[in-house]
């Protein structure tokens, strides 16, 4: 099979109701957001020469100045920053998505949430690969070449013909012994985490796409998608809908070389 390789493109800022760059009323209150970014400093070594890796900074400007939180050192300038209501509080939250690596299916991604109040920048979500969130997703192989992909916490459930995999059924379409004790699925981390009021409450959930391959990163087969809703009482982030985008209908979003 010819291997196919990915390439996400995605805008440095993407903007819902403000972002980096924007700026608000002059008449704004002491607490209002009037500009977000990201800082890319390169680190020196002895000689005065760039380091490879930058130095990221996410940074808050209101009306009493700068307000900065330090993130993971990237090579990447990436980055997608949004602002919504997440709790409800009627103030916008800030969600970052950074691009800290191409390993993967389409990338390496960091996914953050912030609360912004007395000019001070708090963590109310961190994802990563290493710490990934959990969204509940797993996979089954089935009989006739079908794999069953489920959801633990919204009893979402579809499946999809595969039959590219030797490895994992025989000639006739049946599972190949002992091939279920595991699962095949590759569930990356988020690359595309972005504020959505699914509900029309005012209060912004977030829709989560991780891109999702069998065996192998080449098997490409589409994005399960999660929307976390934060909960105010736990302070906790909770899966309320999720889906399965086929790779065909995702094809807009990557590019093949």
């Amino acid at each position: 099979m010819k291997k196919i390789k990915y390439l996400v493109l995605i805008p440095v800022c993407s903007v819902l109701f403000s972002c980096s760059d924007t700026e608000n009323s002059s008449t704004s209150k002491e607490d209002d957001i009037l500009n977000v970014h990201i800082d890319y400093t390169y680190d020196k070594d002895e000689q005065g020469n760039d380091l490879l890796n930058h130095k990221c900074t996410l940074i808050v400007e209101d009306s009493s100045g700068q307000h900065t939180f330090n993130m993971y050192d990237s090579m990447m300038e990436n980055d997608v920053i949004n602002q919504a209501d997440i709790d409800g509080d009627g103030k916008n939250e800030i969600i970052v998505n950074q691009l800290v690596g191409l390993t993967g299916g389409a990338g390496s991604y960091i996914s953050y949430v912030f609360d912004y109040e007395n000019g001070e920048i708090t963590e109310l979500f961190y994802s990563t690969m290493e710490n990934q969130f959990d969204t509940g997703f797993s996979s089954k192989l089935k009989d006739n070449s079908i794999v069953e992909f489920s959801n633990t916490f919204t009893g979402f459930s579809t499946e999809i013909d595969y039959y590219r995999s030797s490895q994992l059924f025989n000639e006739d379409g049946t599972v190949i012994e002992g091939k279920n004790d595991v699962d095949w699925a590759n569930f990356d981390t988020f690359r595309e985490f972005v504020p959505e009021d699914i509900d029309g409450d005012g209060i912004y959930e977030i829709s989560c796409l991780q891109f999702t391959s069998i065996d192998s990163h080449v098997e490409y087969v589409g994005d399960v998608q999660s929307y976390l809703k934060y909960n105010s009482d736990n302070k906790q982030f909770e899966v309320v809908k999720a889906d399965f985008i086929p790779h065909n209908a995702n094809e807009d979003r990557l590019t093949f070389s």
